[in-house]
């Protein structure tokens, strides 16, 4: 994708033989051109969120195959959000759906409920914590729990709000940052300090969580063509960015102007 729209061709540095490599090495020509120069480096990098994926690889390991509860006398679906507390989500739940059953409710969330009684059964759900919903199937197999992890992306559309997150987040202390800023700086003269930085489309926050402070879909407007209306502020080793979605669109900073970046057969 750089080469195709850079016009510039890049050879791999980093081979794990050493770490702390330098990822790629950013030449003028192709590597059967004996003229060629070296125009300085590129390094790669992902904007993501940990506690995401740390709590989606729970899920699938704890609860992502389901659990059979003999205690139960029919099938539950129960669909959870992300920021629950899913360790362990079992013993707060099991007895909450055993009292849906013992009242024979079929559906439930929690939230508000106008009937007393059904309001006393929403709340003890809610205690659960991170359940959505929950519904009841009378199948004649064996009881079981069946778990969906969901989770929203619903974020701001505006480039300079993207464009400032990045900002901020290179101006980090954090061991990430620092490396990419040490390693782009390896470059000595040489005029490109590139930086390839993809960001993963991640959850919204959950507030009153320890997921309030996470990251949100900061990608729409690099789907939607829309370029941010002034030049970037980077650290001094960077002097090339490239921000891009997890499906191939995304923007390029020259170092003098954006340009639109693209899926492209070239680009593949």
């Amino acid at each position: 994708m750089v080469e195709a729209h850079a016009h510039v061709t890049l050879d791999l540095n980093d081979d794990g033989s050493v770490n702390e490599m330098v990822d790629y090495k950013v030449f003028d020509r192709p590597s059967t051109d004996p003229t060629r120069q070296q125009l300085g480096i590129l390094e790669v990098g992902t904007i993501t969120n940990s506690d995401f994926k740390e709590s989606e690889a729970t899920f699938k390991k704890e609860l992502g195959d389901g659990f059979d509860d003999s205690s139960l006398e029919g099938t539950w679906l129960v669909f959870l959000t992300y920021g629950a507390r899913l360790k362990p989500v079992r013993e707060r739940l099991v007895p909450a759906l055993r009292a849906l059953e013992q009242q024979d409710i079929e559906t439930l969330r929690p939230g508000y409920q106008r009937d007393p009684h059904l309001q006393q059964l929403a709340l003890q759900l809610a205690e659960v914590g991170g359940v959505i919903s929950v519904e009841r199937h009378r199948d004649p197999c064996p009881a079981q729990v069946l778990c969906s992890f969901q989770w929203g992306t619903v974020g701001p559309t505006d480039p300079l709000v993207t464009l400032v997150m990045v900002e901020e987040w290179l101006a980090r202390s954090d061991k990430d940052q620092k490396g990419i800023r040490r390693k782009v700086g390896l470059r000595d003269d040489q005029p490109y300090g590139g930086l390839f930085l993809r960001i993963e489309k991640v959850p919204s926050p959950v507030v009153g969580t320890a997921f309030s402070n996470d990251y949100q879909q900061y990608t729409e407007p690099l789907r939607a063509r829309q370029l941010p209306p002034r030049e970037p502020t980077l650290p001094a080793e960077i002097t090339h960015l490239w921000l891009m979605a997890e499906d191939g669109f995304g923007w390029y900073w020259d170092s003098v102007r954006w340009h639109v970046v693209e899926p492209s057969e070239g680009a593949a």
